[in-house]
């Protein structure tokens, strides 16, 4: 094979998947989803008490995601088929990218690379042609399938990550809210110290909104905050707390791994080991001897029973059918069965965020609805006439190199081998690029690790309300493991999200715009209801109305604050309507 036409598979490997370079990334294969029509994907999460299930429905543009991975497909397989007979043969079959340019290159993954390397497409029948079918099947089985798991490394102290000029990365700001609330330095939060959150936090509020944002809160972000730099420290990159229980994964290994944790060494499972009620439990105890083996945990892992069934929904917003004038919430719970978890428990925050409370972890589901669909064609195409030195429409290999955003590209955009890239040649390479992002679906996991801050912002607005402050004391009673009557830093939960959002184009020499979070929106400000003159009077947009921001005399205020709590909320303003 020459060169010229390695450049071409390595320019299919790059448009076959549009996704975004990790830290770590494993990829779900989605095959049992395909096959039987399913929308969904099962999750096994491995908690302390026992193994959890998650089944996540994905919707993309109101349909299954599996619908803009066949449209994908479809339409790859169309431009592969260059003399359109069907099938991929020959040169066809030849610019079909294998699984070492497609790792290499960052965009597919497996449990096991050496078996990945080994796959052919032409698998069934094995007849020097590929059919449609059997380049879906190849595309997942070397981990470049419709559905990929990316676990985000939250490398606190390497920097902060800036978006729009303002602060969205949460970084070590859990830890550093700790230590403010811990005002005698013993690495304890007591019942004084929870209730006197708001005041020992009050020195960060620099801007004088009577809320603490992570700016104010980060010493990297906050100028009038003392600073000593420590140095970088490399966070070494660690796999995914959650497995993808697909078709085609190795649940032997699942199964080994459900051993390994949970087994009391007799090679089988009980109830009380999975956690599991007894009325779920029979119905994979097929022997009836009180414990589940290999193959009866295979059978389990085929067909899970889900402790938590949720829909996300990402693309164009979609209406319900009960009431087409409102919009179909990004995250829904469907069902929640019974279970015998320690602490298992669903939760809210104040904009609707779910999330699944697991004893000391929190575990909070959203969906970043962006389709990373603005066109690229406008910037590429100015860029080239940048490059274009001699103005003669196109750009050869001396005028790339001289250029930042082609010096990377230019073989792969010189799709003919002519050595010339003309405009209609950059334009199909960003086409397929974005194609290829439109039909991928990507969960990124993110492990805040024991962040206080995160557990504490309910509105998911970036920054601490006064409110949100007070309420801190209510965590004190659950996060007591061990009922000393204070809480140290290694009681205060875990805190994950699981983030799910479309694949973003991957165009090399552009750089790609950071996302706050992982994806997740946050809530802006401006979102206060109720009267006016209670909108008017809570100038920092924080859903009340503090003695400060209050303009009459301080009798009223204490009528109008019915619970006494130093604030007015909404009800307490519609109340005196």
């Amino acid at each position: 094979m020459n060169l010229q036409r390695s450049f071409v598979r390595i320019a299919f490997a790059v448009c076959v998947i549009g996704a975004v370079h990790s830290t770590t990334y494993v990829q779900a294969n989605s095959a049992r989803a395909a096959t039987d029509g399913h929308d969904w994907q099962d999750l096994l999460y491995l908690a302390k008490d026992g193994p959890v299930f998650l089944r996540v429905h994905l919707r993309v543009d109101g349909q299954s995601y599996q619908v803009a991975w066949n449209k994908y497909v479809d339409g790859l397989f169309k431009q592969l088929d260059a003399d359109g007979d069907g099938d991929l043969s020959g040169d066809e079959a030849e610019r079909i990218p294998t699984y070492k340019q497609l790792s290499q290159s960052g965009f597919a993954s497996s449990r096991n690379a050496r078996t990945a390397a080994t796959i052919h497409p032409d698998s069934h029948p094995r007849d020097d042609k590929v059919t449609r079918k059997e380049l879906d099947t190849y595309l997942r089985k070397i981990g470049a399938g419709p559905f990929s798991e990316r676990m985000q490394q939250n490398n606190s102290s390497a920097g902060v990550m800036v978006f729009g000029g303002r602060n969205n990365q949460s970084g070590n700001s859990g830890k550093e809210l700790f230590n403010h609330f811990d005002q005698d330095n013993d690495k304890k939060l007591s019942v004084a110290e929870f209730k006197a959150a708001a005041e020992s936090v009050r020195k960060l509020d620099i801007d004088d909104d009577e809320t603490v944002s992570l700016d104010e809160l980060q010493t990297s972000r906050n100028p009038y905050a003392a600073y000593v730099y420590q140095g970088q420290r490399q966070t070494a990159s660690k796999p995914s707390p959650f497995i993808s229980l697909a078709a085609n994964a190795s649940l032997s290994t699942v199964v080994e791994k459900l051993l390994e944790k949970y087994d009391d060494k007799d090679n089988g499972l009980n109830p009380e080991e999975l956690s599991m009620s007894e009325q779920i439990f029979v119905e994979f105890d097929l022997d009836g001897n009180g414990r589940l083996d290999a193959k009866e945990l295979r059978q389990m892992l085929n067909d899970p029973v889900p402790n938590l069934e949720l829909i996300i929904r990402i693309g164009r917003p979609q209406r319900t059918r009960q009431r087409q004038r409102r919009i179909a919430p990004m995250v829904e719970i469907v069902s929640s069965s019974e279970s015998n978890l320690t602490g298992f428990s669903i939760r809210k925050s104040a904009d609707g965020t779910p999330s699944l409370v697991l004893g000391n972890v929190q575990i909070e589901f959203a969906a970043d609805r962006n389709s990373y669909a603005a066109s690229y064609k406008p910037f590429y195409k100015q860029q080239l006439k940048n490059a274009d030195a001699n103005k003669n429409g196109y750009i050869e290999k001396a005028e790339a190199q001289r250029s930042f955003y082609f010096r990377q590209s230019f073989n792969i955009l010189d799709r003919d081998g002519d050595g010339k890239v003309f405009e209609k040649e950059v334009l199909a390479y960003v086409d397929q690029q974005q194609a290829a992002a439109a039909g991928r679906t990507v969960m990124d996991v993110e492990d805040q690790g024991r962040n206080l801050f995160e557990i504490l912002d309910l509105n998911r607005d970036r920054r601490l309300s006064r409110r949100e402050l007070n309420a801190a004391i209510n965590g004190k009673e659950k996060w007591d493991d061990n009922r000393d009557g204070e809480v140290a830093a290694d009681e205060i939960p875990k805190y994950m999200r699981l983030t799910v959002s479309r694949a973003r184009p991957s165009i090399p020499g552009v750089n790609r715009r950071i996302r706050a979070i992982s994806g997740v929106r946050y809530s802006p400000r401006g979102t206060t209801r109720g009267p006016v003159w209670f909108q008017k009077m809570d100038r920092n947009r924080d859903g009340d109305v503090s003695p400060r921001e209050f303009l009459g005399k301080s009798d009223e205020f204490n009528r109008l604050d019915k619970d006494a709590n130093g604030l007015i909320d909404e009800t307490e303003a519609l109340s005196a309507s």
